[in-house]
């Protein structure tokens, strides 16, 4: 009877042994869930204020485009209208350095904490949340290396714009010249624009992503 009581004793040992295991395993997961979804929402916020700065962007930038199609209606005589024109869309181009550098420090924010689940994403245990945390960081480094790319590009259109305008301000230049600088500042906005609608379908679907991870872990 002893030797039964010590193998049922045993027996109640291993049982104790893996419900305590596997309470720690669940704990480990729902921790790495929290510091996901943590990460996620923080990354959210940053996103929003980046958004934002997108769109103020945006509004300068057009803002400039008005003031160049004003440029471009007035005659040869128009001097003093030319010069306070060009000068306006100078500052509409400081505008746009600024909310672009605003745009580059917002969005580096959300991608670094994006990033940071990187050593906890590699332990994720469920399958489904697996390819879904995997699939956000592939969309995260997508994102983020066509971004760095935009914004290059938009600041080699600053620098441009900035020369066309200081040129047209002081009326000092040849125009075959001039026309050869807006053909290649135009063709780096066709550039940008592509850009932009990219980077807006990758966005789309890393949103989507998101989605369904708070759904996996009953988050909404």
């Amino acid at each position: 009877m002893k030797w039964f009581r010590r193998i049922g004793a045993f027996g109640l040992m291993i049982v104790a042994i893996y419900f305590i295991a596997s309470l720690y395993i669940q704990h480990k997961e729902q921790k790495r869930i929290e510091e996901i979804t943590q990460a996620l929402e923080e990354s959210a916020q940053f996103e929003k204020i980046f958004a934002n700065n997108q769109q103020e962007l945006s509004n300068a930038g057009l803002e400039e485009i008005k003031l160049y199609d004003q440029l471009m209606s007035y005659q040869v005589d128009h001097g003093k209208d030319i010069k306070k024109t060009a000068k306006e869309a100078l500052s509409s181009i400081e505008k746009q350095q600024k909310h672009l550098e605003e745009s580059k420090e917002n969005f580096s924010k959300a991608y670094t904490t994006m990033a940071s689940i990187q050593p906890i994403s590699k332990k994720v245990r469920n399958p489904k949340q697996a390819r879904i945390v995997s699939s956000i960081e592939k969309l995260n480094e997508k994102r983020h290396q066509l971004y760095l790319n935009y914004t290059e590009d938009y600041h080699s259109v600053i620098v441009l714009n900035q020369k066309l305008y200081g040129q047209i301000e002081e009326q000092n230049f040849n125009e075959k010249e001039l026309d050869e600088q807006i053909k290649e500042i135009n063709q780096l906005y066709k550039k940008l624009h592509q850009q932009e609608k990219q980077f807006n379908q990758y966005t789309t679907e890393f949103n989507k992503e998101k989605k369904q991870y708070y759904q996996l872990t009953k988050r909404i």
